[in-house]
């Protein structure tokens, strides 16, 4: 049987770390290749991000082509083998992401906006321990970034609970499919301990991607529903803009004050 040409064949999804690294560049993401072998044409595009030619008149294989992005993004070579198997590892990844943020190479924004929510959502996800939610825990970054609309540990049963809390409607829109209601944490995702009621509210799929990129809060105190200048003028602020967020009856499930209020400071609303 003739094999597939390159680039066709079975793909899978990109791994969380390039999607990351892919963010902080501002480059395209890649797909990978059968049992999520990240493929040269990724690293390519993560060299000309850092600057230099990735190109096989250079680098005759993928291992000394990872091996001169490791170094131009961390400083320094790389202390393990970062093929195994010809698969680039996980810790390589991490290791060129922590380089680009740690040495100021990033393209984008580390602190505002949905690619610093992924970018900083991955690397807690990789070294985050274990602790209690803390609304006003925003010591570095990692807490200053919202979360991405994926599958977490724990994520099933704190839409259950959101679910009950709000009477099955979305508590901005009174929307009641609930194949379009969301769980969204306020304030970000730190692993289980992050699925308390009082760190979610329930919402319409759309409205939680405008809260996770920042680009709608709640106030604290009114409890107005409150959106982005580019969105005042929009559907959202014309319909829910200034509306009030309505509550679950019980006061043990009602969103924190606190967390509500970083959340508006995050996105500066």
């Amino acid at each position: 049987m003739a094999r597939a040409p390159r680039g066709t064949g079975i793909r899978e999804p990109e791994r969380t770390l390039m999607s990351a690294i892919s963010d902080a560049l501002d480059i395209d993401h890649f797909t990978c290749a059968k049992g999520a072998s990240v493929e040269r044409s990724f690293l390519e595009a993560v060299a000309g991000g850092l600057g230099f030619d990735g190109g096989r008149r250079r680098f005759r294989n993928k291992g000394l082509l990872l091996s001169a992005i490791i170094q131009k993004s961390t400083g320094r070579p790389p202390a393990k083998v970062a093929l195994k198997g010809g698969t680039v590892t996980d810790e390589a990844l991490e290791n060129v992401l922590k380089g680009i943020q740690a040495n100021g190479l990033a393209k984008v924004s580390l602190t505002r906006g949905a690619a610093a929510g992924r970018i900083a959502t991955t690397l807690y996800e990789q070294d985050g321990a274990p602790g209690v939610f803390d609304p006003l825990d925003l010591s570095d970054v990692r807490k200053w970034s919202l979360r991405e609309v994926v599958v977490r540990g724990g994520q099933a049963s704190f839409r259950d609970r959101a679910l009950r809390a709000y009477g099955g409607t979305c508590s901005i829109t009174g929307c009641s499919v609930p194949e379009v209601l969301d769980a969204a944490h306020i304030r970000p995702y730190k692993g289980t301990r992050s699925n308390v009621a009082s760190n979610g509210i329930l919402l319409r799929v759309d409205l939680h991607r405008l809260w996770d990129r920042g680009l709608m809060a709640v106030h604290e105190s009114t409890l107005e529903v409150l959106f982005a200048p580019k969105l005042v003028h929009t559907e959202y602020g014309a319909t829910w803009g200034g509306t009030k967020m309505r509550l679950p009856i019980e006061a043990s499930k009602q969103p924190s004050t606190l967390a509500l209020e970083q959340q508006r400071t995050w996105a500066g609303l």
